[in-house]
This record gives C-alpha cells, structure tokens and sequence, in this order.
C-alpha cells in the first residue's frame, strides 16, 4: 500500500512538473524564433495600438527599419530612399537624406499668378538602438543637416519675387513614436531635434522585423 501511494505521488510530481514546464515554454513561445512580424513576435493584432507599450516594456534583441518618408515642417510627406537598417542593441548605423522637391500652386484669379517653392534638404543621420549609456531609451538619433526653402512668387505683370529660409541644425533627440501607416503597417517615426528646443520634422520608418 505505500509503495501505491508512492508512485502515485510520482505520477502527480512529475504530471505537475510537466504542467509547469509546458505553462514556461508557452511563455516564450514568441521569443527565439529568429526573424518576425512584429505584431507576430509580440502576439498582438495586425495594426493593435499596444504595440508601443509592447516594445517600450520588453524591446527586441534585434530590428530592421526601412526609412520611407521625411514629414518636414510646412511640408507635406516626402518619400525617401535609404536601404533598410538592421540594428541590435547597443549598435548605431548612420544614413544620408537628400532631398529636392519643387511645388508650385496656381494663383490665378489675384495679383499673383503662382507661387512655386524649391525645399532642398540634406542631412547626415545616426541612429543609435538601445544605447549603452541609458537602458531607458529605446531608439537616440543624431542628426546634422542643412535645407532651404526657396520661393518664388509671380505676379500678373510677370514681376518675380524671390525669398530664401535657409536652416542649419545639428542636434540629438530620443524621441520616438511607434504607430502604423494609413494602412496598417507598423511604423516608427523619429523626431529631428531643432537646435535648442522643438523639432523640425519626422523620419518614419516601417518596422520590417523584429528578433525577440
């Protein structure tokens, strides 16, 4: 009888630590599978807003971003072609923006006939992943560029007017939105720090994967 008791005390032991070992490997099911949707790797929903609370609370051993577009201040989205970045923590990579767009908008109807305005920009980026210095930062990006906005304004009586905003700036910033594009993809956008305070604009990455 109590070598019956014994071993049904084994069954339970080892149908116990069985449990607890399938209840741990479930808990990191998502976590050492390589490369992933970060949505699949957080096991979220497609397009869930708790995506930046999720990557803040347990960031990624590793990311790739794809930089897309540059949102300038008084400009609309300008797309951006940079090749994709593979960062893991503690490591930069640097990149380069360089941009010439003209719009011009029809005035017709007033004194003026039309405004067009030339906005070059270029600027030298390095984007830093979970920095050493601080474990709290997610993402530290340092820029130094130089843009101008040149507009030029045409009257009736074909008289020109020409005015010129030139910028310079060099400065740091670790702040960072993570959100989704208009359709659904998820995105990172980061500030570019104005010398002394507030920003210039936004580099919006999409998340392409995430390691966990």
């Amino acid at each position: 009888m109590l070598r019956k008791n014994r071993n049904n005390a084994k069954r339970v032991l080892f149908t116990l630590l069985l449990l607890v070992f399938i209840v741990l490997l479930a808990g990191c099911s998502d976590k050492g599978k390589g490369q992933q949707d970060v949505y699949v790797a957080y096991g979220i929903p497609a397009g869930s807003e708790e995506l930046k609370k999720k990557i803040y609370d347990d960031p990624p051993k590793a990311i790739c971003l794809v930089p897309i577009y540059v949102h300038w201040e008084g400009e609309n989205k300008m797309p951006i072609e940079v090749e994709e970045i593979t960062l893991k923590k503690g490591e930069e990579t640097s990149f380069e923006i360089h941009l010439d767009k003209t719009d011009s908008v029809d005035k017709s109807g007033s004194s003026t006939k039309n405004i067009a305005t030339r906005f070059i920009m270029d600027s030298n980026v390095t984007l830093t992943f979970r920095p050493p210095q601080d474990e709290r930062v997610l993402f530290e990006l340092s820029h130094k560029t130089t843009s101008n906005s040149h507009f030029t304004t045409t009257k009736v009586d074909g008289y020109q007017l020409q005015k010129d905003k030139p910028l310079n700036a060099e400065a740091k910033s670790n702040l960072a939105m993570v959100g989704k594009t208009d359709d659904g993809k998820p995105m990172i956008s980061f500030y570019l720090a104005n010398n002394g305070l507030g920003n210039l604009g936004q580099v919006a990455c999409l998340i392409k994967w995430v390691e966990r």
